[in-house]
């Protein structure tokens, strides 16, 4: 792995941040208005397959426009697009919906990928009804305030594994219900899709390209609160001293800051991993780790941030309470950190127990 930044990525992180300036943070700027400014800058194009117009430029230059967003505390409309074309790769007959992809004229909402055996407190499964039809049975979490001209994309366990489930907008609207808290859920009884709107399974190295995308969307609302509360501490006085001077507050962004550093080199060592294809197990491994490294720092530093701006920061009169609101909502979008920690552990005793065996065999070779 490079340490050392590379110069087109870092370029395209500041175009991208000087075009997203113009956007008002959310909730004043709808979904359709980022998606807008994405689109001006063709950033779908970036990881899309070139088949569909794309540019098939990696992970490492879709993690550039999650973080740019998560800086902005804009809605995350990128995540999702990146997921379906990267699910199309290898479906035949979705051409056109793979270009209206790389065109950014199918905005995605994701959902029922945090834990496929029990969502909502009902299991969501898929039964194969006849030859080119699916069943469905369950409820799956749609979010608040969804974008309602958006695909609906959704993991259903079935017997064969995990499947991509994409809804049309006039399908999932009719179905969604409001619960306490703004949210909707989907209830999924009866609902009957065909394999046309099945967009693919879920593999470990897809979901893995999708933490890394998440991780990076979570550093950035972690840098963008830490630039608020740095910000804030320059210019607020107190005793005739800027907070900033004082050794409580400076230290706290110090280590927030040194937090998400070691954050930017795990998300970018997983992209890295991600797109030279070296050691699908180091990857699925530094997808996990970083996800998890990524949403804890979030957390840690927004809620840092917070303090730092006193009774006014646990209100919604600042904008740093925006990243707070956020930060809750995707911290678990993809498993929570205790999981994905467990996952972790997991394949590193999968991949100790495997080099054992394999040394075992070596030696026992030699003695013969």
């Amino acid at each position: 792995m490079r340490l050392t930044p590379d110069p087109l990525v870092e370029k395209l992180g500041r175009r991208m941040r000087a075009h997203l300036a113009a956007i008002p943070p959310a909730p004043d700027a709808p979904g359709t208005a980022v998606i807008d400014g994405l689109r001006a800058l063709e950033a779908f194009t970036y990881e899309a397959p070139i088949e569909s117009g794309g540019l098939d430029l990696g992970v490492t230059s879709g993690i550039v426009v999650a973080t740019e967003l998560g800086r902005r505390a804009l809605p995350e409309v990128y995540g999702g697009v990146a997921f379906i074309a990267d699910a199309l790769r290898d479906r035949d007959g979705h051409d056109d919906l793979a270009a209206a992809l790389a065109a950014g004229e199918a905005p995605v909402i994701l959902a029922g990928l945090d834990s496929l055996s029990e969502i909502g407190g009902r299991s969501s499964h898929a039964t194969r009804r006849g030859e080119t039809a699916w069943e469905l049975a369950g409820q799956v979490t749609l979010g608040r305030d969804p974008d309602e001209s958006a695909r609906f994309c959704m993991a259903v366990a079935a017997d064969d594994g995990p499947l991509l489930v994409l809804l049309a907008p006039d399908v999932w609207r009719k179905r969604a219900v409001a619960v306490p808290g703004g949210w909707l859920t989907l209830d999924l009884d009866g609902l009957v899709v065909a394999d046309g709107e099945i967009v693919g399974s879920l593999p470990g190295d897809r979901l893995s390209r999708a933490r890394v995308r998440q991780a990076a969307y979570l550093l950035g609302l972690g840098e963008g609160a830490c630039d608020l509360a740095a910000a804030y501490a320059r210019n607020r006085r107190q005793f005739d001293r800027p907070l900033m001077e004082f050794q409580e507050i400076g230290f706290t962004l110090a280590r927030a800051a040194i937090d998400l550093r070691a954050v930017r080199l795990s998300v970018g060592h997983a992209a890295w991993l991600a797109d030279s294809g070296d050691g699908d197990d180091d990857f699925v491994i530094a997808a996990a780790g970083a996800l998890a490294q990524a949403a804890e720092a979030a957390l840690r530093v927004i809620r840092q941030a917070l303090q730092i701006h006193g009774a006014r920061g646990m209100t919604r009169d600042l904008p740093v309470h925006r990243f707070y609101e956020l930060a809750r909502l995707e911290v678990t979008r993809l498993g929570s950190p205790a999981r994905l920690w467990r996952e972790v552990g997991a394949h590193r005793l999968r991949s100790r127990a495997t080099a054992d065996v394999r040394g075992g065999e070596v030696l026992g070779q030699g003695s013969a």
